[in-house]
């Protein structure tokens, strides 16, 4: 076997998506990579629809197209279900709140960039994509029901633009919250301490990851909070295979 705990389970990068699942839900992010699959809600497709019709709007100067972009990517998502039709109403008013805030930012020098950053203290990558790159910043589009960072950006999407910023050390990083109401941007300080963070998670998740090379048998020793929406989203159904003694 090899003596890369990473490799052993077959994660042959970090996305920092996985990193802030081993944060917040360990049980989650080990199932997957025992074979659990979840699947997206209309809240996930919203942010990915809304990004694809900012893309467009600014490639254009066109809002109206950008909001049609943003409505016929969630139709692809969704495919006629009617659990998506409050998101989908909303979606002109998040393009459109997004669309003040980039605006006067310009062209964006690159969209949905993917960075490929070796770590030389790591034996694999870490790997995102990046929404929008200008001229010494890199700027990620949030989409939120309400407002719940007026004061101040969430230390885990924090932590996913401190992981851009490995790739983009001299780049200032900019979380960007989108409601159907407002758009708050907030600059992400304290990016070296974010990054010292990231990789103490990293470490802590090698040194489990090396506890065993039977990934099923490592999920097996988390036990799910069945309360959560990431085990309600397809997990439940699959419990079984990996948690045959927990109470659902």
């Amino acid at each position: 076997m090899s003596n890369n705990a990473f490799e052993t389970h077959g994660i042959d990068h970090l996305s920092p998506s996985f990193i802030n699942s081993w944060v917040s839900t360990p049980w989650a992010a080990i199932g997957k990579l025992a074979g659990l699959k979840s699947s997206g809600g209309p809240a996930a497709y919203r942010g990915l629809s809304a990004e694809a019709g900012l893309e467009l709007a600014l490639q254009t100067g066109n809002l109206e197209a950008g909001i049609f972009k943003a409505q016929s990517k969630f139709d692809e998502f969704v495919h006629g279900n009617p659990a998506g039709d409050k998101e989908r109403a909303t979606l002109p008013k998040y393009v459109e709140n997004a669309y003040t805030v980039y605006e006067g930012l310009g062209e964006p020098e690159q969209y949905q960039q993917k960075i490929v950053f070796e770590h030389e203290d790591l034996p694999i990558p870490f790997v995102g994509y990046i929404d929008f790159i200008y001229k010494g910043q890199i700027r990620d589009l949030k989409t939120v029901a309400r407002n719940m960072y007026s004061r101040g950006p969430s230390i885990a999407h924090c932590r996913q633009l401190a992981v851009y910023g490995f790739a983009y050390p001299e780049y200032d990083l900019w979380l960007d919250y989108v409601t159907p109401r407002e758009a708050i941007s907030h600059r992400v300080a304290n990016k070296e301490a974010h990054q010292a963070t990231v990789m103490k998670i990293i470490y802590g998740l090698e040194k489990f990851l090396s506890l065993s090379t039977d990934t099923q048998e490592l999920a097996s020793i988390l036990t799910p909070d069945t309360d959560d929406w990431k085990f309600n989203n397809g997990i439940r159904d699959q419990a079984d295979d990996i948690w045959p003694d927990v109470l659902i």
